[in-house]
């Protein structure tokens, strides 16, 4: 029963990945087309530079909460009871963008919410969470160029999320940090935990599976945080990425040796 659900979480996974691919693309021309968005400096990013269109995020919250249904319509181990779809769509149309934004970035605010509609944290998490990935992975191609990047941070330069996965590169050896809301990457220390900041070796370190060394976990055995890593020196095509159901497989395999998704 657990495997055909995580069989499913997988399918949930890549079904939500090419939504966020099809409404990248939709709010990317919206956001151009913005009589908001001007070529003027900003010296911060803010939300309010810019104009949301109220239908395409709608439609991009019912296909969610559709894709959620299909594969995961009864009360399981990713949902606390069969999900109220009405309710929920309600709820989140009620909400402004940026109340979306401020909700997804803090967990009291993720608790509180997720209680009122009666969903696990992590299940009310995961429909925010991909409602305005699409909008912030657009949003930060616009604003590429007037990010300021430091190597020592271990949160988003644009966005302030905390990393999920980094890449290392093939001829330098040097690992990049990726944002999971808006992908931002950019360069952090090889030895050092992206998490609580430890660089004693001892106390890091990285296991594979299915024997492929270009995807890998690595891991802080001081505060249990975990990344996942792709090694670009075992890759032969340079186009490679991780796919939603490898991200799931490397997440199981960290949590089952005692990692923790920070």
């Amino acid at each position: 029963m657990k495997e055909n659900l995580v069989e499913n979480y997988k399918c949930l996974l890549m079904e939500v990945d090419l939504l966020h691919k099809k409404y990248e693309e939709i709010i990317l021309n919206e956001l151009k087309k913005s009589h908001e968005y001007q070529q003027e400096e900003t010296e911060n990013f803010s939300l309010e530079n810019f104009e949301f269109n109220e239908k395409t995020i709608n439609n991009l919250l019912t296909e969610i909460l559709y894709s959620l249904k299909k594969y995961l319509p009864k009360k399981n181990i990713f949902f606390s009871n069969a999900l109220d779809i009405s309710k929920i769509e309600n709820y989140i149309k009620s909400k402004s963008f940026n109340e979306l934004f401020k909700i997804i970035s803090n967990k009291k605010e993720i608790k509180k919410f997720a209680r009122t509609l009666n969903l696990k944290q992590s299940s009310f998490a995961f429909i925010i969470f991909n409602l305005i990935k699409p909008y912030f992975k657009a949003i930060a191609k616009i604003e590429k160029d007037r990010i300021k990047i430091e190597k020592k941070d271990n949160f988003c330069p644009f966005c302030k999320t905390k990393p999920n996965i980094a890449y290392i590169q093939k001829d330098t050896g040097k690992r990049f940090l990726i944002c999971p809301l808006c992908g931002t990457s950019w360069e952090f220390a090889r030895i050092k935990c992206p998490f609580c900041g430890n660089e004693d070796q001892r106390y890091l370190g990285f296991f594979i599976i299915n024997d492929d060394y270009k995807f890998r976990v690595d891991y802080c055995k001081k505060c249990k945080g975990y990344i996942k890593t792709l090694n670009m020196k075992y890759a032969i095509d340079e186009n490679i990425e991780f796919t939603p159901e490898l991200l799931v497989e490397l997440d199981i395999a960290a949590e089952k040796e005692g990692f923790i998704m920070k």
